[in-house]
Formats: structure tokens, C-alpha cells, sequence
């Protein structure tokens, strides 16, 4: 797995990359994108557009709990800020999501994770065409600030 810079690195000597796409189970040949699994629920359209719509706001979203204590009453006002954002915006729109779960408590977030200062936040999504609930964004966001020397 390489970061988008290392592929550019990569790219400019010349040397091919092939990446996959967990979420969207895309392949990528040289940042571009090649091939899509058929049976991914995530291959249609406006399903894939969801997905990175809600994986690009999350981190604006959770900016507002940076220097925060990593509790559960944070956790639980996290949870309610997503969960707002979910029905005043994706919502109303005509996506086709029969439910959502937001979660981010002690299953995800180990006393580890706490000393490290980070909340693992899951949001999985059951689209009207899935019967199980897929994941559409799973990331570890830094709450701690970090202070200079």
C-alpha cells in the first residue's frame, strides 16, 4: 500500500502501481481508476458518491472536538453531531440508505487508543439494495493537540 505522494514518487520514475479499494472495491492502476466489482453494493453510482461524501466530511464534522477529553461523554456528543449531519443533509437527499449506525464506544475505542489520544469512529451505512450494513468510513481521528516545545 502506498500514500498518494509515494505513487506520484513511484510514477515519476516510471514504475507502475496497482491499488485496490476497500470501500469502493475499485482498482487503480497508476491513479487511474481500471475496474469495478460487479457485486459490490458500492459499484453503483450515487452509492460510491455517498461513501466519499461522507468520508470527506467526517473529518470536518469531528474537527470541532479537537483538545477534548477522550470520554464517553464526548463520544456520545460525536455520535450525536453525525447523526444530526446524517438527517439534516444525506437524509433529505434522495439517497437510497434504509438505515445508518454510527459507532465510536468501547468496542472501537481501547484504553490504547485513549492514551493515544485518538477515537476510532465506524459509520456503516444499509443501503435499500444491501441486507447487511456496509462500512463507509472507519478511521482513528486525533482529538489530542499537540504542543510545541
Amino acid at each position: 500500500e502506498f500514500k498518494k505522494s509515494e505513487r506520484q514518487l513511484l510514477l515519476s520514475k516510471r514504475i507502475n502501481t496497482i491499488s485496490y479499494d476497500n470501500y469502493l472495491g475499485s482498482y487503480y492502476f497508476n491513479d487511474n481508476y481500471t475496474y469495478t466489482e460487479d457485486s459490490h453494493v458500492l459499484s453503483e453510482e450515487c452509492n460510491s458518491r455517498l461513501q466519499i461524501r461522507i468520508s470527506k466530511a467526517m473529518p470536518i464534522l469531528l474537527n470541532q472536538f479537537k483538545g477534548r477529553q477522550n470520554t464517553t461523554k464526548t463520544w456520545e456528543e460525536m455520535r450525536e453531531v453525525i447523526r444530526f449531519w446524517f438527517s439534516s443533509t444525506i437524509l433529505t437527499y434522495n439517497y437510497t440508505i434504509a438505515e445508518y449506525r454510527v459507532i465510536c464506544d468501547e468496542t472501537n475505542n481501547t484504553p490504547e487508543t485513549i492514551r493515544q489520544n485518538k477515537v476510532f469512529i465506524t459509520v456503516q451505512v444499509r443501503f435499500n439494495s444491501s441486507i447487511k450494513f456496509i462500512t463507509v468510513y472507519n478511521d482513528a481521528f486525533p482529538i489530542g493537540v499537540e504542543f510545541a516545545e
